[in-house]
């Protein structure tokens, strides 16, 4: 039987203004984890599953470092495929807002 880490996997995320949502799915599009760096701009927090940190969150750079250390830390580090949904009226400026980015 194989485990989350031996499968492909994909990475969605969503960037607001103060924070970033995620979910993981496998190949087979079955969600397997969620998550959201909370608080960007300031105090913030991490939850990862049922696993929630406190941390500063000066920016989205940091969040997402973080977040991508969580996965890390969990055996999730080799997503082959990343989608990213930008909110704010960012579709405006891409070229095609529904397309997905190989990492």
């Amino acid at each position: 039987m194989s485990g989350p880490g031996d499968s492909d996997l994909v990475l969605v995320l969503n960037a607001g203004s103060s924070s970033i949502k995620l979910a993981v799915f496998d190949g087979a599009l079955t969600q397997i984890l969620t998550g959201i760096a909370d608080g960007i701009g300031g105090p913030g927090t991490l939850k990862l599953g049922h696993v929630k940190t406190t941390q500063a969150f000066p920016d989205h750079a940091t969040a997402l470092h973080a977040i991508l250390q969580a996965l890390e830390n969990q055996g999730l580090s080799n997503q082959p495929l990343c989608c990213r949904r930008a909110s704010c009226g960012a579709w405006r400026y891409c070229a095609d807002p529904t397309h997905a980015h190989h990492a």
